[in-house]
């Protein structure tokens, strides 16, 4: 990542709209929930982390410093105030745009994904000096995982796309004529957030198996969004059979499907 490059906090640029460089950044590791027990008159502990599925992460610190010179006055074009009170105005910038919120955090070296946390200003520090700087440093308390910039119901772009650890997959706005079905294929990444599947209409059902496994019977859908909080996928390659049965309806009769889901990485 270059010094001077844009880090994205939700719509606001740093460098851009704020006139700091990076100076460094440190995105942290997320410790692992052990599950462990001991047993009396047994060596060592029973260990089922995984009993009940993937392991489970903590959250992740992921700490910015950024830097800028302190003549901000040509900065912010505020010729007429004091040195002192141009700092004070963009330290109430910076404060009123991320202090305490949840915000998606993307860096210039990684666009196709983004970190989602609660972020502060945990520091604010103006140097001595014939040539002062002003250090901010930003504290993100984020998810374990970074997420895919495009979901299962978006369109997927060039410009962001991981060429290398991106994985595309498109499910929007599928029709399915009464009493039929159509199958796609997902690739799960290392994780996946549960999808949200939106049918037109009532009669909706969904099947998901990863080759020979059936990962989710038959799901009955409703009209409107659902979130599908039974099914948690994993990397891998996994079919997705949507399907429509209503006999109220003429058999030339069909609804649509959207699947929104969105992978993410360690």
């Amino acid at each position: 990542m270059e010094f001077y490059e844009d880090i994205l906090i939700d719509d606001i640029k740093t460098a851009t709209d704020w006139g700091f460089w990076t100076k460094h950044k440190d995105i942290g590791v997320p410790n692992p929930q052990y599950k462990q027990v001991k047993i009396p008159a047994r060596n060592g502990l029973v260990d089922y982390t995984e009993a009940l599925g993937a392991v489970r992460y903590d959250s992740r610190t992921i700490t910015i410093e950024l830097l800028r010179r302190t003549d901000i006055d040509r900065f912010n074009g505020l010729e007429d105030r004091s040195y002192y009170e141009s700092i004070d105005q963009l330290k109430s910038k910076v404060l009123n745009a991320i202090q305490g919120k949840k915000v998606k955090i993307i860096f210039p070296d990684d666009v196709a994904y983004y970190w989602l946390g609660r972020v502060s200003m945990t520091g604010w520090e103006v140097s001595k000096g014939r040539n002062p700087f002003i250090t901010c440093t930003l504290t993100a308390i984020c998810d374990p995982f970074k997420y895919s910039i495009a979901s299962s119901a978006e369109d997927w772009l060039w410009n962001p796309f991981d060429f290398e650890t991106g994985i595309i997959n498109e499910a929007y706005d599928i029709p399915v004529t009464n009493h039929e079905s159509t199958t796609i294929g997902f690739s799960g990444d290392t994780i996946n957030t549960p999808p949200v599947i939106t049918c037109s209409a009532n009669g909706g059902w969904l099947i998901v198996t990863k080759g020979n496994e059936v990962v989710l019977p038959k799901y009955d859908l409703v009209s409107g969004s659902q979130v599908i909080y039974d099914l948690e996928f994993e990397s891998g390659d996994y079919d997705f059979e949507l399907g429509y049965d209503d006999d109220n309806v003429s058999a030339s009769s069909s609804i649509r499907f959207t699947v929104d889901t969105r992978g993410g990485m360690l």
